[in-house]
C-alpha cells in the first residue's frame, strides 16, 4: 500500500473505470461509498509524482475508513479476460441457456464492469422480464454506472418481483441512505420485513437504519429477531450493546 514519510514515498495518482456503490465495508462494518477504479502508483516528492511504478486496481475503497484491496492492474485484466470469456462461451454455445446468460452478467458485475455487466442485463431481461434476480443484477450495474434513479427503480421492480430478495433490499436500502433519503430507505425495509424475517443480513440492515433514525422500537424488533435466529449473538459484546440500547430508549424491559 502507499506509504509516505514527510511528504516523500509512493501514493495514487488518476483513477480510471470508476465504479462506485453504497455498502457495507468489509474492513470498518459501516456503511459507506465503496469504490472500485483503476490507478497508478507513483514515487512521490512532496506528495508531487516523479516517478510512475506499477498500475493497480483498486477494490472498495472506503469513504470512511479508506482501505481497501488492490490487485497489479495486469493481474486483474487476465483474471477478468479468463472469467469473461469462459462466461461468454457457456452462454453462446446454448443462447436459450438463462442461466448461463445470468452468469455471464454476474461474472462482468463482479469485476467491477457496470457498463458490460447492465448491457448483459438487458439482453437477460428482454428474455426473461419476470426475472426477479436480473432486475437486481441491473439494478447493481447501474448503481455502479452512477446511474442512480435508473438503479432505484430497478431495484424497486426487482423487490416488487421477489419481496424476499433480501441482498437487493440491503443494497436498495443502503443506496438511498447513501443519497441522503434515510426516511425513504427506513419506509422500504419496513414494508419488505414480512417477507424477510428469516434473514439476518436484512434484519441487522433493517437494525442499523432505524437506530440512525431514532426509531428504537423498530430497531429493537429487528435485533431481537436477530437474536432469535442466532442465539450465540447473545456473546458478542457491540451486538447485546445495541439491543440493550435499542429496548432501553424503546421503553422495552431488558430481561
Amino acid at each position: 500500500m502507499p506509504y509516505v514519510i514527510n511528504g516523500i514515498g509512493t501514493w495514487y495518482y488518476g483513477k480510471k473505470d470508476r465504479m462506485r456503490v453504497t455498502d457495507t465495508c468489509r474492513h470498518c462494518g459501516r456503511t459507506a461509498t465503496l469504490e472500485s477504479y483503476e490507478t497508478r502508483e507513483y514515487f512521490v516528492v512532496l506528495f508531487v509524482p516523479i516517478v510512475p511504478l506499477r498500475r493497480y486496481k483498486i477494490l472498495d475503497s472506503c469513504s470512511v475508513c479508506q482501505k481497501h484491496s488492490r490487485m497489479l492492474a495486469t493481474e486483474y485484466e487476465e483474471a477478468l479476460r479468463a472469467d469473461v470469456d469462459a462466461a461468454k462461451e457457456a452462454a453462446a454455445a446454448n443462447p436459450e441457456d438463462v442461466d448461463a446468460l445470468e452468469r455471464l452478467c454476474a461474472v462482468q458485475l463482479a469485476y467491477h464492469q457496470p457498463q458490460g455487466a447492465r448491457k448483459a442485463f438487458r439482453v437477460l431481461i428482454e428474455k426473461c422480464p419476470e426475472r426477479a434476480t436480473a432486475h437486481y443484477g441491473y439494478a447493481s450495474a447501474l448503481q455502479g454506472a452512477g446511474e442512480k434513479e435508473a438503479a432505484i427503480h430497478a431495484y424497486r421492480r426487482a423487490l416488487e418481483l421477489d419481496p424476499s430478495l433480501d441482498a437487493a433490499a440491503v443494497e436498495y436500502a443502503n443506496m438511498l441512505w447513501g443519497m441522503k433519503r434515510p426516511t425513504e430507505a427506513l419506509a422500504a425495509l419496513k414494508a419488505l420485513l414480512p417477507a424477510n424475517w428469516d434473514s439476518p443480513a436484512f434484519l441487522s440492515t433493517l437494525g442499523d437504519h432505524a437506530t440512525w433514525a431514532k426509531d428504537h422500537a423498530t430497531a429493537a424488533q429487528a435485533f431481537g429477531r436477530m437474536l432469535e435466529l442466532i442465539p450465540q449473538l447473545a456473546n458478542d459484546g457491540n451486538f447485546m450493546k445495541n439491543v440493550r440500547k435499542s429496548r432501553k430508549k424503546a421503553g422495552i424491559p431488558l430481561s
